[in-house]
């Protein structure tokens, strides 16, 4: 399995678990009771916008990689070309004032292109946290809005009756 492939079957995951998001929220929605008072209301509501608030954030993260994914391609080019510089600057030649010329040319070149990526790694490793960061929040504001709509949904079942826990 290349990475393109996994790159691939990651990005399909995380489009699934975008419109999973907005498809739960939607049906929650359209599905809510307008007779619902008190407790169940309050839990629900909230429910809802958890529910939001993964689905915008899992939108966030797709969004930003697959600009990634492109910004690792540009990577990529970048360390093909630094490698092509050096391997031509390596060559041997007739050494004359051109072929002098053209050797210093390619080793700026070559400079250049690795101080380029070396910021261009750096920029995406902390757009790599902030990222993941986002993905922690989708989650778990994900996985608690669903047990927060399920648990209004059971105390509409039950009349909205919480029973008191007495000691």
């Amino acid at each position: 399995m290349d990475a393109r492939s996994t790159y691939e079957g990651q990005s399909r995951f995380n489009f699934y678990l975008v419109a999973l998001a907005f498809s739960l929220l939607g049906l929650a929605i359209q599905s809510f009771n307008k007779s619902t008072a008190g407790l169940p209301l309050y839990i629900e509501l909230l429910a809802w916008l958890l529910l939001l608030v993964s689905a915008l954030f899992a939108l966030s993260y797709v969004e930003w990689s697959s600009k990634a994914q492109d910004l690792n391609a540009v990577t990529d080019k970048l360390e093909q070309a630094e490698l092509q510089a050096l391997s031509t600057a390596k060559e041997p030649a007739v050494i004359s004032g051109q072929a002098t010329e053209l050797l210093a040319r390619q080793h700026g070149t070559a400079k250049r292109l690795r101080g380029q990526e070396e910021a261009l790694a750096k920029a995406l490793k902390s757009q790599w946290v902030r990222e993941g960061r986002k993905y922690g929040i989708a989650k778990w504001s994900f996985l608690v809005g669903i047990c927060l709509l399920a648990t209004a949904r059971v105390l509409q079942y039950f009349g909205g009756a919480v029973p008191e826990l007495t000691l």
